[in-house]
């Protein structure tokens, strides 16, 4: 059996020649227990961070070679005259430091920096944001969907994805409506994006349950789990000479 984590990667192992019956997509989790949705008038760190009465546009994660940061870096140039936006990079990774420099280089005086959190502080991390970012170069889908993905729908935030309008992450914001894509390179269409949702709170919010539903119906962590549990027994019975030890 070949487990796949999107639709994409499924199809990308099915033209490779394998067997539909041999393939099975399961989804990567989060705990929905421990990040559940937080307002931000009650969450301590938009506080801690100086971020009170800011639209936070977050990325979380890890800040890798498959992620692309120069629409985001172009839409916040565009948008540093509006004084409501901050761009906040949690994490760490390849890109980090090129990213820092960049910010630098440019004079945004509208992103900050912070260190991956404590697991038992993701909840309250990831709420800080009003909207989440996740980027992805297009030649990669099929091949990674960044996890990150998972935890912004739990925590009830909108995803702002940048990067193929027909990858696995675009096609499930379109059919829940949990957020908006951008395509790579088109940073105007970005900040237009970023703007609509600062200025329309309510369906930000909207956007964000919708995550939410779709984590808590599809995506979770029991659920993913019993599919495993199920493909393993599927595995088992179907190979007699497949053994567990």
């Amino acid at each position: 059996m070949n487990v796949a984590i999107g639709e994409r990667m499924a199809l990308r192992i099915r033209d490779c020649g394998i067997d539909t019956n041999k393939v099975r997509v399961i989804a990567n989790w989060v705990e929905g227990d421990v990040i559940t949705p937080i307002s931000p008038e009650i969450n301590p760190l938009r506080l801690e961070w100086n971020l009170a009465g800011k639209f936070v546009v977050m990325y979380s994660g890890n800040m890798g070679r498959a992620h692309e940061f120069e629409t985001i870096l172009d839409a916040a140039t565009l948008l540093q005259p509006d004084t409501r936006f901050v761009f906040l990079f949690v994490g760490g990774g390849n890109q980090l430091g090129p990213l820092g420099l960049s910010v630098v280089s440019r004079g945004l005086t509208n992103a900050q920096f912070r260190p991956y959190q404590p697991r038992n502080q993701l909840g309250m991390s990831l709420s800080v944001g009003d909207v989440h970012l996740i980027s992805l170069r297009p030649e990669l889908e099929g091949l990674i969907l960044p996890s990150k993905f998972y935890g912004v729908l739990a925590a009830g935030r909108p995803v702002v994805f940048v990067g193929a309008a027909d990858g696995d992450i675009a096609r499930q914001i379109g059919e829940a409506n949990c957020g908006v894509v951008a395509e790579q390179g088109d940073a105007r269409g970005l900040a237009d994006l970023l703007r609509r949702l600062a200025d329309a709170p309510l369906e930000a919010e909207r956007m964000g349950s919708n995550g939410r539903r779709l984590f808590d119906a599809e995506l979770n962590q029991s659920r993913s789990l019993a599919v495993w549990e199920e493909t393993l027994e599927h595995v088992l019975q179907t190979s007699p000479q497949v053994s567990v030890r």
